[in-house]
C-alpha cells in the first residue's frame, strides 16, 4: 500500500479557497443589504414621508425629469386611536315638579372625556360636578323629560355645565359625550 502524503493536495486547496472567497462575498453582500435597509428606514423614508405630508407638491413632480423614477413611499402607519376615558357618576335621584304633577327622576350618567387631565379635574371636583348636574336635572319639566329631544338637550346642557372651569382653575374640562346609563321617571 502506498504511503499517504500529509501535505494537502492541490485540488482540495483550490476548492477550500474558493469556498472561503464565496463566503466572504456573501458576508459582504449581506452587510451591504443590511446597511442599505438601515439607512433607508432610518433616514430616507421618514424624510420622504414628512415631505409628502407637508404638501401634495404637484408642481415639484411636474418639474422633475421624466427619466428619474418616482420613489416608492412607505405606507402610512395606521392612526393610533386612544382608548376612551369614561368617568361614571353616582346615580342621581331628583324630584321633578310643576303645578300639575310631581315625578321622580332616577338617572345614572357616565361622562366621556377627551383627556386624562379632564378626568382628574372631574374626579377632584366631584361635589361641584354633582351640584351642577342636580341643578340642571331639577329644572326639567316632568311631562317632557322622557322625550328623546329633551334627553339630547339635557345631555348638551350637562356637557356645557361640566365643561366650564372650576372656580380656582382656568382650564375647562373636555367632555366629548354625556351618556345616560339609567333613566327612569316615576
Amino acid at each position: 500500500m502506498p504511503a499517504r502524503s500529509t501535505l494537502p493536495s492541490r485540488s482540495s486547496g483550490r476548492l477550500g479557497s474558493f469556498i472561503q472567497a464565496l463566503l466572504a462575498l456573501l458576508i459582504v453582500v449581506g452587510l451591504s443589504v443590511g446597511a442599505t435597509w438601515y439607512v433607508m428606514t432610518q433616514f430616507y423614508l421618514p424624510k420622504q414621508a414628512a415631505a409628502g405630508t407637508e404638501s401634495s407638491a404637484p408642481a415639484a413632480t411636474a418639474a422633475a425629469p421624466a427619466a428619474t423614477p418616482a420613489p416608492v413611499a412607505a405606507p402610512a402607519p395606521a392612526p393610533v386611536i386612544a382608548a376612551p376615558i369614561f368617568v361614571p357618576l353616582e346615580p342621581f335621584t331628583v324630584t321633578l315638579a310643576n303645578d300639575q304633577m310631581e315625578r321622580i327622576l332616577h338617572t345614572a350618567i357616565t361622562l366621556r372625556v377627551a383627556d386624562l387631565p379632564s378626568e382628574d379635574r372631574i374626579k377632584s371636583y366631584m361635589p361641584e360636578v354633582r351640584s351642577r348636574i342636580l341643578f340642571i336635572l331639577s329644572q326639567q319639566p316632568p311631562d317632557t323629560v322622557q322625550q328623546a329631544n329633551t334627553r339630547v338637550a339635557l345631555a348638551m346642557a350637562i356637557s356645557k355645565a361640566i365643561s366650564m372651569p372650576f372656580s380656582p382653575m382656568t382650564e375647562p374640562q373636555h367632555i366629548t359625550d354625556v351618556l345616560f346609563t339609567d333613566f327612569v321617571v316615576q
